[in-house]
Protein backbone atom coordinates (compact mmCIF):
# COMPACT_ATOMS: atom_id res chain seq x y z
CA UNK A 1 0.00 0.00 0.00
CA UNK A 2 1.21 3.59 -1.14
CA UNK A 3 1.63 5.60 1.92
CA UNK A 4 0.34 9.30 0.33
CA UNK A 5 1.92 11.68 2.86
CA UNK A 6 5.45 9.73 1.84
CA UNK A 7 5.01 9.19 -1.99
CA UNK A 8 6.91 11.15 -4.43
CA UNK A 9 4.61 13.54 -6.16
CA UNK A 10 5.59 15.24 -9.78
CA UNK A 11 3.24 17.76 -11.24
CA UNK A 12 4.11 17.21 -15.32
CA UNK A 13 1.75 18.54 -18.31
CA UNK A 14 -0.66 16.16 -19.30
CA UNK A 15 -0.04 13.29 -21.29
CA UNK A 16 4.02 13.39 -20.18
CA UNK A 17 5.45 10.66 -18.39
CA UNK A 18 7.60 12.07 -15.30
CA UNK A 19 10.56 10.67 -13.91
CA UNK A 20 11.38 10.74 -10.16
CA UNK A 21 14.01 9.81 -8.07
CA UNK A 22 12.69 6.30 -6.31
CA UNK A 23 13.51 8.55 -2.97
CA UNK A 24 11.52 11.33 -3.45
CA UNK A 25 12.24 14.59 -5.39
CA UNK A 26 12.44 16.73 -2.44
CA UNK A 27 16.19 17.25 -0.96
CA UNK A 28 17.94 15.61 -3.58
CA UNK A 29 20.85 17.07 -5.07
CA UNK A 30 19.96 17.24 -8.75
CA UNK A 31 21.97 14.86 -11.24
CA UNK A 32 24.72 15.89 -13.68
CA UNK A 33 23.30 16.42 -16.80
CA UNK A 34 25.45 12.80 -18.30
CA UNK A 35 23.30 11.11 -15.34
CA UNK A 36 20.25 12.20 -16.08
CA UNK A 37 20.21 11.22 -19.73
CA UNK A 38 21.75 7.51 -18.46
CA UNK A 39 18.55 7.60 -16.09
CA UNK A 40 16.26 8.95 -18.78
CA UNK A 41 17.46 6.19 -21.48
CA UNK A 42 16.92 3.30 -18.52
CA UNK A 43 13.90 4.09 -17.63
CA UNK A 44 12.06 4.92 -21.27
CA UNK A 45 12.07 1.45 -22.41
CA UNK A 46 10.20 0.42 -18.92
CA UNK A 47 7.68 3.17 -19.50
CA UNK A 48 7.27 2.42 -23.17
CA UNK A 49 6.61 -1.60 -21.94
CA UNK A 50 3.70 -0.01 -19.30
CA UNK A 51 1.99 2.05 -21.81
CA UNK A 52 1.99 -0.52 -24.22
CA UNK A 53 1.01 -3.90 -21.80
CA UNK A 54 -1.92 -0.85 -20.51
CA UNK A 55 -3.13 -0.37 -24.24
CA UNK A 56 -3.05 -4.60 -24.72
CA UNK A 57 -5.31 -4.62 -21.62
CA UNK A 58 -7.33 -2.34 -22.82
CA UNK A 59 -7.75 -3.64 -25.83
CA UNK A 60 -8.88 -7.15 -24.40
CA UNK A 61 -11.22 -5.62 -22.12
CA UNK A 62 -12.92 -3.67 -24.97
CA UNK A 63 -13.06 -6.80 -27.10
CA UNK A 64 -13.92 -8.82 -24.02
CA UNK A 65 -17.37 -6.60 -23.37
CA UNK A 66 -18.48 -5.43 -26.67
CA UNK A 67 -16.68 -8.12 -29.18
CA UNK A 68 -15.33 -5.06 -31.22
CA UNK A 69 -12.36 -7.36 -32.99
CA UNK A 70 -12.34 -10.19 -35.28
CA UNK A 71 -9.04 -11.67 -34.03
CA UNK A 72 -5.48 -10.76 -33.24
CA UNK A 73 -4.61 -8.74 -36.31
CA UNK A 74 -7.81 -6.06 -35.93
CA UNK A 75 -7.12 -5.83 -31.82
CA UNK A 76 -3.62 -4.78 -33.09
CA UNK A 77 -4.88 -2.51 -35.83
CA UNK A 78 -6.81 -0.52 -33.26
CA UNK A 79 -4.61 -0.35 -30.85
CA UNK A 80 -1.86 1.47 -33.43
CA UNK A 81 -5.19 3.57 -34.40
CA UNK A 82 -5.62 5.01 -30.89
CA UNK A 83 -1.76 5.50 -30.65
CA UNK A 84 -1.89 7.74 -33.67
CA UNK A 85 -4.67 9.79 -32.45
CA UNK A 86 -3.07 10.21 -29.46
CA UNK A 87 0.34 11.44 -30.99
CA UNK A 88 -1.47 13.90 -33.88
CA UNK A 89 -1.36 17.24 -31.25
CA UNK A 90 2.00 16.44 -29.67
CA UNK A 91 4.94 17.80 -30.79
CA UNK A 92 7.11 15.55 -29.65
CA UNK A 93 5.69 12.52 -30.68
CA UNK A 94 4.57 10.84 -34.28
CA UNK A 95 3.67 7.60 -35.28
CA UNK A 96 4.91 6.98 -39.49
CA UNK A 97 3.92 5.10 -40.96
CA UNK A 98 5.85 3.36 -43.78
CA UNK A 99 4.36 0.78 -45.87
CA UNK A 100 4.16 -2.42 -43.38
CA UNK A 101 6.20 -0.76 -40.84
CA UNK A 102 4.97 1.50 -37.97
CA UNK A 103 7.44 3.47 -35.97
CA UNK A 104 6.75 5.85 -32.86
CA UNK A 105 9.54 8.84 -33.28
CA UNK A 106 10.01 10.55 -29.90
CA UNK A 107 11.74 14.03 -30.11
CA UNK A 108 12.13 15.75 -27.08
CA UNK A 109 11.93 19.35 -27.39
CA UNK A 110 15.59 19.98 -25.55
CA UNK A 111 18.72 17.77 -26.34
CA UNK A 112 16.65 15.81 -29.12
CA UNK A 113 19.24 14.21 -30.60
CA UNK A 114 21.26 12.67 -26.96
CA UNK A 115 17.78 11.46 -26.23
CA UNK A 116 15.53 10.76 -29.04
CA UNK A 117 14.39 7.76 -30.13
CA UNK A 118 12.66 5.44 -32.94
CA UNK A 119 10.77 2.32 -31.93
CA UNK A 120 9.54 -0.08 -34.23
CA UNK A 121 5.69 -1.06 -33.12
CA UNK A 122 4.67 -3.31 -36.21
CA UNK A 123 6.59 -4.84 -39.38
CA UNK A 124 2.84 -5.25 -40.83
CA UNK A 125 -0.31 -4.35 -39.72
CA UNK A 126 -0.88 -7.47 -37.34
CA UNK A 127 2.09 -8.92 -36.00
Amino acid sequence: MINAAKAPWVAAPAATIPVAPAGGPGGAAPPAAAAARDALRGQFPRNVYEATYALEALAWDVDRRWRAFHGPADRRRWILDVLERACVADPCRTLERDGGRVVLAVEPAVDADACGVQIELATEVGT
